[in-house]
């Protein structure tokens, strides 16, 4: 192709779409950096986009630059039981603690009867 110059002839027929040559150029681009005539032509072009999407020489899809790795179920296993042990782990210490017993707060004492012995019921 000739930059500075009429397009190339064997890259576009007697109609001015593109040739078989043409579509090949295109396709063996990378993408993003085919011939820029071809490229606008084909973007202005319906016959030329059918005969593109035809032949399947359509866009191709990016190269993945990170591989995707397969799911670890050994660490989904691992976090799980870590998780399950938290749990249990937080029940014993309400447990423990006395939050869990259901039986409501004891009000505090006073100063005058924390020494005192309990008193009878019948009293003298």
């Amino acid at each position: 192709m000739n930059p500075s110059g009429p397009p190339d002839r064997a890259l576009f027929d007697q109609r001015g779409c593109l040739t078989p040559a043409g579509f090949a150029a295109l396709a063996r681009a990378p993408i993003g950096r085919g011939p820029a005539e071809l490229a606008a032509h084909l973007a202005s072009c319906a016959r030329c986009q059918e005969r593109m999407l035809a032949i399947g020489a359509g866009p191709r899809p990016a190269p993945s630059s990170v591989p995707r790795r397969k799911p670890r179920l050994w660490l989904y296993v691992v976090l799980a039981g870590a998780a399950l042990i938290l749990a249990l782990a937080a029940l014993i210490l309400v447990t423990k603690l006395g939050g869990a017993s259901g039986a409501p707060p004891r009000p505090p004492a006073r100063s005058g009867e924390m020494n005192s012995p309990p008193r009878a019921a019948g009293g003298s």
